[in-house]
């Protein structure tokens, strides 16, 4: 059983990134999230999910 304590599983695209930010779609809406929230060597494009703490690369799932 997963340590995740989120009841909705969050899963979005990575549209682009700002100075700060990561800009990341999600169900139709880009949301701004501050770049210490994602887990390292994402890029632009990159399918990700909401773990907790962080977000984080769905490949390989």
């Amino acid at each position: 059983m997963s340590d995740n304590k989120c009841q909705i599983e969050r899963r979005g695209i990575i549209k682009r990134f700002a100075e700060q930010t990561a800009m990341i779609e999600i169900e139709g809406k880009e949301i701004p999230v501050p770049k210490e929230k994602l887990a390292p060597n994402l890029v632009s494009g990159d399918v990700v999910k909401w773990v907790g703490n962080h977000w984080t690369s769905v490949t390989g799932e």
